[in-house]
Formats: structure tokens, C-alpha cells, sequence
């Protein structure tokens, strides 16, 4: 760049690096990170708002790569330092952001208040788009809480505002979202449409995240409609992408759900085998939900092997995870299971 093109945008450089970083997200965000780093590089550290949002962003690469440690203090760092120079928009994004690493790790007082937070800001700041994120995300916080109706207002809410700003992240993910809570109140074919809708969505856009989210979707519901092929095949190709991404998070469930379709087989070595590698995978207690997942999936292998004692115990861990986090649907269904045994 030559030096007056540098005098009249000093972060001309940035912002193609940054350019770059989003082009490569979708499908590969550890490339997206080099990227990043780049543009970091080329800010000098020079406090700036383009420096808040960098820092956020480079967060949500690490996040989608499973690195959640890591995208947790990038987005502390962007509200230090958004906070200093009252930016408030970036602000509101680090706050939403910061929500979704709380509700990971299975803290959703601490995500509630969070999103709480951005609600506000991203309303001082007129900012429609994060606004949708946050009515989303406060919908996940009442679904895994057993409130499906407050879930479904907000996702709707958050659904409406995407439409109007024709965001179609937004959209979709918001139809991802309202898929899952009819898929577990028992409306299948509603929720098999949506899901089939944003994986369409997701391939037009090259969106390989959402991809792969709507086809474990469509994974644990053909599973639970036993369509074993099906759901196989689905669940095959989401950890190709998985893998392809560098997501060893969104590998883990995928290997969770495949170890139940195995275990449906009777393939129980397979499942055993897939079932350790995920319980690796989120050894580091980053995804607290997850985990517990796939306890109750250890707890499915162990009664097929006739294990009740091993069930249990299976259980029990699943059990105390979702306490934890307040997820009393996830209760109620384990302590199902565990009377079930007994």
C-alpha cells in the first residue's frame, strides 16, 4: 500500500487481512485465525474500535475450532478495551459473546445475565442484527430450562427481526433452533422440514458450521424415528466437515451421535470406541452440556451390555451436569432413566 493510501485509511491493511479471515470462516476458521492474526499484527496493538471488533472475531474462530479458553479471553479482552473507548456496539457483540462461552461451559445464570447485558447495549446502539442473536440465544437459556413456550417467543422474535434485515445466518439459524424444540416435543415432521430447510440454506450460502449442525439435527431425529441409514449417512458427513473445519467440539457430537446409532445396531464396540474418543474431546470441561451427553449415551452402550451398576454411574455424571447448569429438562429425562433401571 502506498504511504497516502496509509495516511488516508490506516487500517486499509487490516481490513484486508480481515476480509480474507471471513472468506475462509465458514469452511475453515484455524485458517481464519492466521488471517486474523495478521490483521492483528498490522494494528500495532493501537487501541481502536476496528481493534475491538478483530480481537471478537479472531474469539469466534478459536470458538468454532472447540479452542473455547482461548476465545474467552480474546472476547474479555475486546470488552476491556471496547469499554475504554465506550464503543458500545462492541460491547454489546463482547457480552453475547461472552454469554454463549458461559452457557458452553454450563453456567446459565452467568450466560442470562450476559445476554441480558448485550440486550441492553445492542438496543442503546440500534444494532437489529445483534439484537436477533440475543433474542436466540435467550431462547436456547429457557429451552434447556424446560420453558419451550418463552423458548419459541423468543426464537420467533429473534426469527422476525432476521427476516427483516434478510439475514440469512440469522434466519437460518433461528429455523435450526425452533427444529430442535419441536424435535423434542414430538413434532417430527415439523421439525425434520426446518432442519432440511437450513441445510439447503446453509450448502447455497457455503456454510459449513450451520451444515453440519442441521445434519446432526436430522441425525438424532431420524435416530429417534429409526432410520438408522439415514441418520448414519448424515451424521458420516457432518464429521467430514467436522474434521475438514478443525471443529473437534462439533467432532465430538458427532461421535456421540453415531455411538447411538451404533448402539441401536448393536455395533457396541464401534459405539464404545467413538464414545471414548468424545468424552477426550471434551475432557477439558469447556462444553459442560456436551459432556453430559455423552454420559447419557454411555449409559444407553452400558444397558445394552447389561452393565444397570455401570449404567448408573453413567448416569449419575450425566445427572450432576445438568444440575449444574439448571437444565431440568435434561434431569427430569435422566432421572427417568435412572428409576427406569432400577
Amino acid at each position: 500500500m502506498l504511504i497516502a493510501d496509509q495516511l488516508r485509511d490506516p487500517f486499509g491493511e487490516a481490513r484486508a487481512f480481515v476480509e480474507r479471515a471471513r472468506l475462509s470462516e465458514r469452511r475453515a476458521p484455524a485458517e481464519a485465525i492466521g488471517w486474523y492474526d495478521r490483521a492483528l499484527a498490522s494494528l500495532s496493538g493501537q487501541w481502536s474500535e476496528m481493534l475491538v471488533d478483530v480481537l471478537r472475531w479472531k474469539g469466534r474462530a478459536h470458538r468454532e475450532c472447540g479452542d473455547t479458553a482461548e476465545a474467552d479471553r480474546l472476547y474479555e479482552r475486546s470488552a476491556e478495551i471496547a469499554r475504554e473507548l465506550r464503543y458500545v456496539v462492541g460491547e454489546a457483540h463482547a457480552a453475547n459473546s461472552r454469554g454463549i462461552i458461559a452457557q458452553r461451559r454450563g453456567d446459565l445464570i452467568g450466560a442470562e445475565h450476559l445476554y441480558r447485558e448485550a440486550h441492553e447495549l445492542a438496543q442503546r446502539a440500534d444494532d437489529a442484527r445483534l439484537l436477533s442473536m440475543v433474542w436466540r440465544n435467550l431462547g436456547t437459556l429457557a429451552a434447556t430450562r424446560g420453558v419451550p413456550e418463552q423458548a419459541l417467543a423468543h426464537y420467533e422474535e429473534s426469527l422476525r427481526i432476521a427476516q427483516t434485515l434478510n439475514d440469512e445466518d440469522g434466519i437460518s439459524r433461528a429455523l435450526n433452533n425452533i427444529g430442535m424444540l419441536y424435535s423434542e416435543h414430538g413434532r417430527n415432521q415439523d421439525a425434520e422440514d426446518l432442519f432440511e430447510r437450513v441445510l439447503q440454506m446453509a450448502r447455497t450460502r457455503g456454510d459449513a458450521a450451520v451444515e453440519c449442525t442441521a445434519l446432526l439435527n436430522l441425525g438424532e431425529l431420524r435416530l429417534r424415528t429409526e432410520r438408522l441409514e439415514q441418520a448414519e449417512a448424515g451424521c458420516l458427513e457432518a464429521l467430514t466437515i467436522a474434521d475438514r473445519r478443525g471443529d473437534r467440539l462439533r467432532r465430538a457430537e458427532a461421535l456421540r451421535v453415531l455411538a447411538e446409532i451404533w448402539a441401536a445396531r448393536g455395533e457396541l464396540e464401534r459405539c464404545a470406541s467413538a464414545l471414548e474418543e468424545a468424552l477426550i474431546l471434551t475432557s477439558n470441561g469447556e462444553d459442560a452440556m456436551l459432556t453430559a451427553e455423552i454420559w447419557r449415551a454411555q449409559a444407553t452402550l452400558c444397558r445394552h451390555r447389561n452393565a444397570p451398576a455401570s449404567a448408573r454411574l453413567a448416569l449419575g455424571k450425566a445427572r450432576d451436569l445438568f444440575t449444574e447448569a439448571g437444565a431440568w429438562r435434561q434431569v427430569a429425562t435422566v432421572d427417568a432413566a435412572i428409576k427406569q433401571l432400577s
